[in-house]
């Protein structure tokens, strides 16, 4: 996957009697090219190749894998648990009554809490306020569980 537009200028020169050939296959190419989110231009002597990350990574992605489902509160309202919200009870529960709480499976919630003791979230928390949901909801890069 790329993480930047790529640009590619240079310029080109034609042996005498393929400039004519080369022009052909350009436009072959270039439609080619544009299937896979890559804009390819040949005008005269320079030619030019551009890739917008964005794009080419939409098209050129499989999408392969199971999307990730996240597990919404039990209060009805549609929210997401945030890792906020599983800090709070950490500090009053243990990981089976947070699972039993949460309805979240064992194993997505060892691999979900293994990733959030490591993220910078959870590092910057002051663990003496940690008590206080409202603290925890104010620390910088709150993201969901």
């Amino acid at each position: 996957m790329l993480n930047r537009d790529l640009n590619l200028k240079c310029y080109i020169e034609h042996p005498n009697g393929v400039q004519d050939r080369n022009i052909e296959d350009a436009e072959l190419i270039k439609e080619i090219l544009f299937k896979h989110g890559i804009t390819f231009n040949m005008d005269g002597d320079e030619m030019s190749i551009y890739i917008n990350h964005k794009d080419y990574n939409r098209i050129n992605s499989r999408n392969a894998g199971r999307k990730r489902k996240r597990q919404r509160k039990a209060d009805g309202s549609g929210e997401c648990y945030n890792y906020s919200d599983i800090v709070h009870m950490m500090q009053s529960m243990t990981d089976l009554e947070i699972i039993a709480h949460t309805g979240i499976a064992p194993a997505t919630y060892n691999r979900h809490k293994k990733v959030m003791v490591n993220s910078p979230y959870y590092k910057m928390i002051d663990m003496k306020r940690a008590g206080s949901l409202e603290y925890l909801k104010s620390v910088e890069l709150d993201q969901r569980f």
